[in-house]
Protein backbone atom coordinates (compact mmCIF):
# COMPACT_ATOMS: atom_id res chain seq x y z
CA UNK A 1 0.00 0.00 0.00
CA UNK A 2 1.50 3.27 -1.01
CA UNK A 3 1.81 5.65 2.34
CA UNK A 4 2.32 8.55 0.42
CA UNK A 5 -1.06 10.89 -0.77
CA UNK A 6 -1.75 10.68 -3.99
CA UNK A 7 -3.07 14.09 -5.67
CA UNK A 8 -4.30 15.21 -9.29
CA UNK A 9 -2.54 17.93 -11.18
CA UNK A 10 -6.44 19.05 -12.25
CA UNK A 11 -5.42 22.55 -13.53
CA UNK A 12 -7.25 24.98 -10.58
CA UNK A 13 -10.69 27.08 -13.05
CA UNK A 14 -10.39 24.98 -15.97
CA UNK A 15 -12.90 22.00 -16.93
CA UNK A 16 -11.01 18.89 -17.14
CA UNK A 17 -10.95 16.78 -20.08
CA UNK A 18 -13.46 14.42 -21.37
CA UNK A 19 -12.54 11.52 -23.48
CA UNK A 20 -14.85 8.58 -24.36
CA UNK A 21 -14.10 5.21 -23.34
CA UNK A 22 -12.60 3.48 -26.87
CA UNK A 23 -14.22 0.49 -27.86
CA UNK A 24 -13.44 -1.81 -29.79
CA UNK A 25 -14.34 -4.99 -31.59
CA UNK A 26 -12.20 -8.15 -32.59
CA UNK A 27 -13.80 -11.14 -34.82
CA UNK A 28 -12.57 -14.51 -33.88
CA UNK A 29 -11.51 -16.83 -37.08
CA UNK A 30 -13.60 -19.83 -37.06
CA UNK A 31 -11.59 -22.73 -35.86
CA UNK A 32 -10.65 -25.98 -38.43
CA UNK A 33 -13.56 -28.32 -37.56
CA UNK A 34 -16.41 -24.72 -37.63
CA UNK A 35 -14.84 -23.99 -40.95
CA UNK A 36 -16.02 -27.62 -42.58
CA UNK A 37 -19.54 -26.96 -41.45
CA UNK A 38 -20.09 -23.30 -40.57
CA UNK A 39 -17.97 -21.69 -43.60
CA UNK A 40 -21.18 -20.31 -44.74
CA UNK A 41 -23.38 -19.74 -41.65
CA UNK A 42 -22.15 -16.64 -40.43
CA UNK A 43 -23.72 -14.03 -38.34
CA UNK A 44 -21.61 -10.99 -39.18
CA UNK A 45 -21.31 -8.76 -41.68
CA UNK A 46 -17.87 -6.39 -41.33
CA UNK A 47 -19.15 -3.27 -43.39
CA UNK A 48 -15.36 -1.33 -42.61
CA UNK A 49 -12.61 -0.88 -40.25
CA UNK A 50 -15.58 1.21 -37.78
CA UNK A 51 -18.69 -0.48 -38.87
CA UNK A 52 -20.13 -3.99 -38.53
CA UNK A 53 -23.75 -5.68 -39.30
CA UNK A 54 -24.35 -8.65 -36.66
CA UNK A 55 -27.81 -10.58 -38.16
CA UNK A 56 -29.65 -11.98 -35.44
CA UNK A 57 -33.40 -12.17 -34.34
CA UNK A 58 -34.52 -12.26 -38.45
CA UNK A 59 -33.35 -8.62 -38.61
CA UNK A 60 -29.66 -7.34 -39.49
CA UNK A 61 -28.29 -4.23 -36.54
CA UNK A 62 -25.69 -2.08 -37.15
CA UNK A 63 -22.72 -0.46 -35.20
CA UNK A 64 -20.01 2.12 -35.31
CA UNK A 65 -16.97 1.33 -33.29
CA UNK A 66 -14.03 3.26 -32.85
CA UNK A 67 -11.92 -0.34 -34.82
CA UNK A 68 -13.14 -3.50 -35.48
CA UNK A 69 -10.49 -6.02 -36.51
CA UNK A 70 -11.33 -8.85 -38.68
CA UNK A 71 -10.53 -11.95 -38.16
CA UNK A 72 -6.97 -12.20 -39.80
CA UNK A 73 -5.74 -9.50 -37.53
CA UNK A 74 -2.40 -10.51 -35.47
CA UNK A 75 -1.94 -10.36 -32.00
CA UNK A 76 0.66 -7.85 -32.64
CA UNK A 77 -2.20 -5.72 -34.36
CA UNK A 78 -4.34 -6.03 -31.38
CA UNK A 79 -1.67 -4.68 -29.31
CA UNK A 80 -0.56 -1.77 -31.41
CA UNK A 81 -4.05 0.20 -31.91
CA UNK A 82 -5.52 -1.09 -28.65
CA UNK A 83 -3.25 -1.14 -26.42
CA UNK A 84 0.28 0.44 -26.55
CA UNK A 85 -0.38 4.21 -26.41
CA UNK A 86 -2.65 3.45 -23.33
CA UNK A 87 0.27 1.41 -21.58
CA UNK A 88 2.94 4.40 -22.76
CA UNK A 89 0.53 6.87 -21.10
CA UNK A 90 0.73 4.93 -17.42
CA UNK A 91 4.51 6.13 -17.30
CA UNK A 92 2.84 9.49 -17.53
CA UNK A 93 1.13 9.28 -14.48
CA UNK A 94 -2.32 8.20 -15.84
CA UNK A 95 -4.36 5.02 -14.80
CA UNK A 96 -5.06 2.80 -18.06
CA UNK A 97 -7.43 -0.05 -18.24
CA UNK A 98 -7.73 -2.60 -21.19
CA UNK A 99 -11.22 -5.14 -20.56
CA UNK A 100 -11.53 -7.96 -22.76
CA UNK A 101 -15.61 -8.37 -22.98
CA UNK A 102 -17.74 -11.37 -24.99
CA UNK A 103 -19.15 -14.52 -24.67
CA UNK A 104 -16.90 -17.57 -23.43
CA UNK A 105 -14.68 -18.89 -26.34
CA UNK A 106 -15.17 -15.99 -28.38
CA UNK A 107 -11.08 -14.74 -27.59
CA UNK A 108 -10.79 -12.93 -23.98
CA UNK A 109 -7.79 -14.89 -22.44
CA UNK A 110 -6.38 -14.92 -25.79
CA UNK A 111 -6.21 -11.34 -26.57
CA UNK A 112 -5.39 -10.48 -23.09
CA UNK A 113 -2.67 -13.45 -22.15
CA UNK A 114 -2.45 -15.11 -25.25
CA UNK A 115 0.28 -17.95 -25.97
CA UNK A 116 3.45 -16.33 -23.60
CA UNK A 117 5.58 -19.46 -24.86
CA UNK A 118 4.98 -18.43 -28.73
CA UNK A 119 5.99 -14.32 -29.54
CA UNK A 120 3.59 -14.51 -32.43
CA UNK A 121 0.82 -15.52 -30.26
CA UNK A 122 1.61 -13.63 -27.15
CA UNK A 123 -1.06 -11.06 -25.89
CA UNK A 124 -1.18 -7.92 -24.89
CA UNK A 125 0.23 -8.89 -21.07
CA UNK A 126 3.37 -10.45 -22.62
CA UNK A 127 3.88 -7.54 -24.88
CA UNK A 128 3.63 -4.71 -23.02
CA UNK A 129 7.20 -5.37 -21.42
CA UNK A 130 8.86 -4.73 -24.58
CA UNK A 131 6.96 -0.92 -24.39
CA UNK A 132 7.59 -0.86 -21.41
CA UNK A 133 12.11 -1.25 -21.38
CA UNK A 134 11.67 0.63 -24.14
CA UNK A 135 9.74 3.86 -22.46
CA UNK A 136 12.50 3.42 -19.49
CA UNK A 137 15.56 3.00 -21.95
CA UNK A 138 14.23 6.33 -23.68
CA UNK A 139 13.74 8.39 -20.94
CA UNK A 140 15.93 11.16 -18.96
CA UNK A 141 19.18 10.30 -16.83
CA UNK A 142 17.25 12.09 -14.45
CA UNK A 143 14.15 9.65 -14.37
CA UNK A 144 13.74 6.56 -12.30
CA UNK A 145 11.43 3.76 -12.40
CA UNK A 146 9.73 1.23 -10.46
CA UNK A 147 7.04 -1.12 -11.70
CA UNK A 148 5.65 -3.58 -9.68
CA UNK A 149 2.62 -6.51 -10.71
CA UNK A 150 0.16 -8.34 -9.37
CA UNK A 151 -2.85 -10.47 -10.06
CA UNK A 152 -6.15 -10.93 -9.04
CA UNK A 153 -9.07 -13.39 -9.50
CA UNK A 154 -12.79 -12.20 -8.76
CA UNK A 155 -16.03 -14.20 -8.64
CA UNK A 156 -19.02 -12.83 -6.28
CA UNK A 157 -17.71 -11.02 -3.52
CA UNK A 158 -14.83 -12.79 -3.25
CA UNK A 159 -10.73 -11.94 -4.49
CA UNK A 160 -8.26 -14.69 -5.16
CA UNK A 161 -4.47 -13.89 -5.13
CA UNK A 162 -3.47 -15.73 -8.64
CA UNK A 163 0.09 -15.43 -7.62
CA UNK A 164 -0.37 -16.89 -3.87
CA UNK A 165 -3.50 -18.86 -4.15
CA UNK A 166 -2.32 -19.52 -0.57
CA UNK A 167 -3.11 -15.64 0.44
CA UNK A 168 -6.51 -15.39 2.43
CA UNK A 169 -5.45 -11.91 3.53
CA UNK A 170 -7.17 -10.05 0.82
CA UNK A 171 -9.39 -6.95 1.35
CA UNK A 172 -10.92 -4.91 -0.89
CA UNK A 173 -10.36 -0.97 0.91
CA UNK A 174 -11.20 2.64 0.29
CA UNK A 175 -9.90 6.49 1.47
CA UNK A 176 -10.64 9.65 0.25
CA UNK A 177 -6.69 10.12 -0.80
CA UNK A 178 -6.28 6.55 -2.77
CA UNK A 179 -9.97 5.78 -3.41
CA UNK A 180 -10.71 2.04 -3.64
CA UNK A 181 -7.64 -0.14 -3.35
CA UNK A 182 -6.76 -3.96 -2.90
CA UNK A 183 -4.98 -4.61 0.49
CA UNK A 184 -2.85 -8.08 0.83
CA UNK A 185 -2.38 -8.89 -2.94
CA UNK A 186 1.26 -10.05 -3.35
CA UNK A 187 3.12 -7.43 -5.61
CA UNK A 188 6.34 -8.66 -7.75
CA UNK A 189 9.08 -5.87 -8.80
CA UNK A 190 9.28 -6.76 -12.62
CA UNK A 191 12.41 -4.99 -14.32
CA UNK A 192 13.20 -7.10 -17.73
CA UNK A 193 11.13 -9.61 -19.89
CA UNK A 194 12.35 -12.43 -18.21
CA UNK A 195 10.51 -10.88 -15.23
CA UNK A 196 7.52 -10.90 -17.35
CA UNK A 197 7.68 -13.89 -18.13
CA UNK A 198 7.98 -15.66 -14.91
CA UNK A 199 5.07 -13.56 -13.64
CA UNK A 200 2.87 -14.66 -15.94
CA UNK A 201 3.86 -18.51 -15.71
CA UNK A 202 3.32 -17.96 -12.16
CA UNK A 203 -0.58 -17.31 -12.89
CA UNK A 204 -0.65 -19.71 -15.15
CA UNK A 205 0.73 -22.91 -12.58
CA UNK A 206 -1.49 -21.77 -10.02
CA UNK A 207 -4.39 -23.72 -10.30
CA UNK A 208 -7.98 -21.27 -9.67
CA UNK A 209 -11.80 -21.84 -9.99
CA UNK A 210 -13.52 -21.55 -13.11
CA UNK A 211 -15.60 -18.45 -14.31
CA UNK A 212 -13.47 -16.01 -12.50
CA UNK A 213 -12.46 -12.77 -13.63
CA UNK A 214 -8.97 -12.08 -13.92
CA UNK A 215 -7.30 -8.58 -13.12
CA UNK A 216 -3.41 -8.34 -14.29
CA UNK A 217 -2.48 -4.66 -12.50
CA UNK A 218 0.89 -2.81 -12.66
CA UNK A 219 2.11 -0.06 -11.00
CA UNK A 220 4.55 2.13 -12.51
CA UNK A 221 6.45 4.48 -10.06
CA UNK A 222 8.22 7.12 -11.97
CA UNK A 223 10.20 9.70 -9.95
CA UNK A 224 12.10 12.88 -10.61
CA UNK A 225 15.26 12.84 -9.03
CA UNK A 226 15.96 16.63 -10.11
CA UNK A 227 12.06 18.05 -9.12
CA UNK A 228 11.39 15.37 -6.72
CA UNK A 229 8.33 14.85 -8.54
CA UNK A 230 6.48 11.52 -8.51
CA UNK A 231 4.26 9.98 -11.31
CA UNK A 232 2.04 6.69 -10.03
CA UNK A 233 -0.02 5.25 -13.16
CA UNK A 234 -1.62 1.84 -12.42
CA UNK A 235 -2.36 -0.41 -15.79
CA UNK A 236 -5.11 -2.82 -15.25
CA UNK A 237 -5.79 -5.37 -17.65
CA UNK A 238 -9.72 -7.21 -17.83
CA UNK A 239 -10.21 -10.57 -18.85
CA UNK A 240 -14.04 -10.79 -17.68
CA UNK A 241 -15.72 -13.99 -17.31
CA UNK A 242 -19.64 -13.76 -18.97
CA UNK A 243 -20.30 -17.28 -19.15
CA UNK A 244 -19.53 -18.26 -15.67
CA UNK A 245 -21.53 -15.25 -14.64
CA UNK A 246 -24.76 -16.39 -17.01
CA UNK A 247 -24.53 -19.48 -14.97
CA UNK A 248 -24.24 -18.39 -11.98
CA UNK A 249 -26.93 -15.94 -12.09
CA UNK A 250 -29.42 -18.31 -13.97
CA UNK A 251 -28.58 -21.27 -10.99
CA UNK A 252 -29.18 -18.74 -8.32
CA UNK A 253 -32.82 -17.74 -10.24
CA UNK A 254 -33.35 -21.64 -9.93
CA UNK A 255 -32.36 -22.24 -6.21
CA UNK A 256 -34.48 -19.53 -5.29
CA UNK A 257 -37.72 -20.46 -7.26
CA UNK A 258 -37.35 -24.06 -5.43
CA UNK A 259 -36.85 -22.77 -2.16
CA UNK A 260 -40.14 -19.89 -2.88
CA UNK A 261 -42.15 -23.34 -3.65
CA UNK A 262 -40.48 -24.94 -0.92
CA UNK A 263 -42.16 -22.04 1.42
CA UNK A 264 -45.33 -21.97 -0.60
CA UNK A 265 -45.95 -25.99 0.14
CA UNK A 266 -45.27 -24.94 4.14
CA UNK A 267 -47.81 -22.38 4.12
CA UNK A 268 -50.18 -24.28 2.53
CA UNK A 269 -49.54 -26.64 5.18
CA UNK A 270 -50.38 -24.49 7.85
CA UNK A 271 -53.99 -23.41 6.42
CA UNK A 272 -54.59 -27.19 6.08
CA UNK A 273 -53.58 -27.86 9.90
CA UNK A 274 -55.59 -24.63 10.88
CA UNK A 275 -58.71 -26.38 9.24
CA UNK A 276 -58.27 -29.36 10.92
CA UNK A 277 -57.69 -28.16 14.30
CA UNK A 278 -61.11 -25.70 13.90
CA UNK A 279 -63.07 -28.93 12.50
CA UNK A 280 -62.09 -30.96 15.43
CA UNK A 281 -63.41 -28.22 17.42
CA UNK A 282 -66.79 -28.13 15.94
CA UNK A 283 -67.42 -31.46 15.81
CA UNK A 284 -66.41 -33.28 18.74
CA UNK A 285 -66.58 -30.27 21.13
CA UNK A 286 -63.62 -29.74 23.85
CA UNK A 287 -63.23 -30.74 27.08
CA UNK A 288 -61.66 -27.83 29.37
CA UNK A 289 -60.49 -27.53 32.58
CA UNK A 290 -58.76 -24.24 32.41
CA UNK A 291 -62.21 -22.83 31.60
CA UNK A 292 -61.49 -21.46 28.07
CA UNK A 293 -64.34 -21.32 25.62
CA UNK A 294 -64.48 -22.83 22.41
CA UNK A 295 -64.26 -19.05 21.17
CA UNK A 296 -60.78 -18.92 22.97
CA UNK A 297 -59.11 -22.18 21.72
CA UNK A 298 -60.36 -21.24 18.47
CA UNK A 299 -58.89 -17.88 18.70
CA UNK A 300 -55.95 -19.47 20.01
CA UNK A 301 -55.72 -21.88 17.02
CA UNK A 302 -55.81 -18.83 14.54
CA UNK A 303 -53.76 -16.78 15.79
CA UNK A 304 -50.45 -19.11 16.45
CA UNK A 305 -51.34 -20.22 12.42
CA UNK A 306 -51.36 -16.73 11.42
CA UNK A 307 -48.26 -16.29 13.04
CA UNK A 308 -46.45 -18.88 11.10
CA UNK A 309 -48.39 -17.64 8.31
CA UNK A 310 -46.98 -14.22 8.63
CA UNK A 311 -43.29 -15.52 8.91
CA UNK A 312 -43.45 -17.86 5.64
CA UNK A 313 -44.91 -15.27 3.63
CA UNK A 314 -42.15 -12.90 5.04
CA UNK A 315 -39.68 -15.19 3.61
CA UNK A 316 -41.28 -15.50 0.30
CA UNK A 317 -41.38 -11.47 -0.23
CA UNK A 318 -37.67 -11.71 0.62
CA UNK A 319 -36.98 -13.80 -1.70
CA UNK A 320 -39.12 -11.85 -4.73
CA UNK A 321 -37.43 -8.77 -3.79
CA UNK A 322 -34.00 -9.85 -3.44
CA UNK A 323 -32.04 -8.22 -5.56
CA UNK A 324 -30.20 -10.75 -8.22
CA UNK A 325 -27.20 -8.64 -8.89
CA UNK A 326 -24.38 -10.92 -10.46
CA UNK A 327 -21.05 -9.54 -11.70
CA UNK A 328 -21.71 -8.62 -14.71
CA UNK A 329 -25.33 -7.94 -14.11
CA UNK A 330 -23.97 -4.68 -11.94
CA UNK A 331 -21.78 -3.63 -14.30
CA UNK A 332 -24.62 -3.19 -16.54
CA UNK A 333 -26.39 -1.20 -14.33
CA UNK A 334 -23.45 0.96 -13.58
CA UNK A 335 -22.91 1.76 -17.38
CA UNK A 336 -26.87 2.57 -17.92
CA UNK A 337 -27.05 5.07 -14.84
CA UNK A 338 -23.72 6.72 -16.18
CA UNK A 339 -25.11 7.30 -19.52
CA UNK A 340 -29.08 8.38 -17.63
CA UNK A 341 -26.15 11.05 -15.36
CA UNK A 342 -27.73 8.80 -12.18
CA UNK A 343 -24.39 7.02 -11.18
CA UNK A 344 -23.68 8.04 -7.74
CA UNK A 345 -20.37 5.99 -5.96
CA UNK A 346 -23.13 3.45 -4.22
CA UNK A 347 -23.80 1.92 -7.64
CA UNK A 348 -20.41 1.12 -8.07
CA UNK A 349 -20.68 -0.65 -4.33
CA UNK A 350 -22.55 -3.55 -5.17
CA UNK A 351 -19.94 -6.09 -6.50
CA UNK A 352 -16.25 -6.33 -5.92
CA UNK A 353 -15.89 -6.10 -9.54
CA UNK A 354 -17.46 -2.88 -10.02
CA UNK A 355 -15.60 -1.46 -7.36
CA UNK A 356 -12.31 -2.08 -8.84
CA UNK A 357 -13.18 -0.86 -11.95
CA UNK A 358 -14.54 2.28 -10.77
CA UNK A 359 -12.11 4.53 -12.21
CA UNK A 360 -12.07 2.76 -14.96
CA UNK A 361 -15.68 2.91 -16.18
CA UNK A 362 -16.91 6.50 -15.36
CA UNK A 363 -13.71 7.63 -13.47
CA UNK A 364 -10.32 9.40 -14.26
CA UNK A 365 -8.77 6.40 -16.35
CA UNK A 366 -7.75 6.36 -20.22
CA UNK A 367 -9.81 2.65 -20.70
CA UNK A 368 -10.18 1.04 -24.05
CA UNK A 369 -12.92 -2.36 -23.96
CA UNK A 370 -12.65 -4.86 -26.68
CA UNK A 371 -15.38 -6.89 -27.43
CA UNK A 372 -14.67 -10.01 -28.51
CA UNK A 373 -17.19 -11.40 -30.86
CA UNK A 374 -17.86 -15.37 -32.18
CA UNK A 375 -18.86 -15.43 -36.22
CA UNK A 376 -21.19 -18.19 -36.08
CA UNK A 377 -24.85 -18.00 -36.41
CA UNK A 378 -25.74 -20.06 -33.64
CA UNK A 379 -23.98 -17.42 -31.24
CA UNK A 380 -25.69 -14.07 -33.13
CA UNK A 381 -28.12 -13.42 -30.27
CA UNK A 382 -24.52 -13.46 -27.59
CA UNK A 383 -23.03 -11.28 -29.94
CA UNK A 384 -25.62 -8.86 -30.94
CA UNK A 385 -26.01 -8.34 -26.97
CA UNK A 386 -21.77 -8.06 -26.31
CA UNK A 387 -22.08 -4.94 -29.62
CA UNK A 388 -25.11 -3.58 -27.56
CA UNK A 389 -23.22 -3.57 -24.29
CA UNK A 390 -20.12 -2.06 -26.57
CA UNK A 391 -22.53 1.00 -28.23
CA UNK A 392 -23.33 1.58 -24.23
CA UNK A 393 -19.99 2.04 -23.01
CA UNK A 394 -18.87 3.95 -26.00
CA UNK A 395 -21.39 6.66 -24.94
CA UNK A 396 -19.20 6.81 -21.33
CA UNK A 397 -17.00 10.03 -21.01
CA UNK A 398 -13.81 9.62 -18.59
CA UNK A 399 -11.76 12.31 -16.86
CA UNK A 400 -8.21 11.34 -16.99
CA UNK A 401 -5.72 12.93 -14.29
CA UNK A 402 -1.96 12.69 -14.15
CA UNK A 403 -1.39 10.90 -10.37
CA UNK A 404 1.47 13.10 -8.70
CA UNK A 405 3.01 12.94 -5.61
CA UNK A 406 6.20 14.83 -3.33
CA UNK A 407 8.59 12.09 -2.52
CA UNK A 408 8.53 13.25 1.31
CA UNK A 409 12.01 11.75 1.89
CA UNK A 410 13.47 12.85 -1.42
CA UNK A 411 12.45 16.56 -0.27
CA UNK A 412 13.53 16.40 2.91
CA UNK A 413 17.29 15.17 1.53
CA UNK A 414 16.66 18.32 -1.01
CA UNK A 415 15.97 20.84 1.60
CA UNK A 416 18.98 19.46 3.94
CA UNK A 417 21.42 19.93 1.00
CA UNK A 418 19.58 23.46 0.47
CA UNK A 419 19.89 23.93 3.99
CA UNK A 420 23.95 23.28 4.09
CA UNK A 421 24.25 24.93 1.21
CA UNK A 422 23.14 27.74 2.55
CA UNK A 423 25.29 27.58 5.57
CA UNK A 424 28.30 27.19 3.54
CA UNK A 425 27.45 30.55 1.46
CA UNK A 426 26.74 32.23 5.30
CA UNK A 427 30.04 31.22 6.07
CA UNK A 428 31.41 33.12 2.98
CA UNK A 429 29.48 35.89 3.41
CA UNK A 430 31.22 36.35 6.67
CA UNK A 431 34.45 35.79 5.60
CA UNK A 432 33.82 38.37 3.01
CA UNK A 433 32.73 41.08 5.67
CA UNK A 434 35.24 40.19 7.97
CA UNK A 435 38.09 40.58 4.87
CA UNK A 436 36.30 44.26 4.11
CA UNK A 437 36.29 45.47 8.13
CA UNK A 438 40.42 44.39 7.86
CA UNK A 439 40.59 45.93 4.82
CA UNK A 440 39.07 49.53 5.61
CA UNK A 441 40.82 49.84 9.09
CA UNK A 442 44.46 49.49 7.64
CA UNK A 443 43.13 51.79 5.20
Amino acid sequence: MDIFSIASNKPEGKKEEEVNILVMCRIRPLLEEELETQEQLRCIEMNSKEMITINAKNKAHTFHFDYIFDEEATQATIYNVAAEKIIKQTFQGYDGTIIAYGQSLSGKTFTIQGDIDIDYYSGIASRMVDTLLEVMNEAEETMEFIVGGSVMGIKGNKIFDLLDPENKQITIEYDEQHGVYIEGLKDIPIESGYDMYNFLNDVNKNKREKNVHVVYRLTITANNTETFMCKIGHLNLVDLSLEGDENEELKEQRNEEVKDQEIKDEANEIIEDIRKKLAIINSKGIKSTDKRTKADIKDHVLVKGIDKLLDKIELIESLNTKEKSSDIKVLRNVVEALIDNKVNSACYKDSVLTQILQESIGGHARTCVILTLSPLLEDAEKTLETCKFGQLVKNIKNTPRVNTRNNLKELEAAILRLENQLDVKERRIEQLEGFLITHNDNN
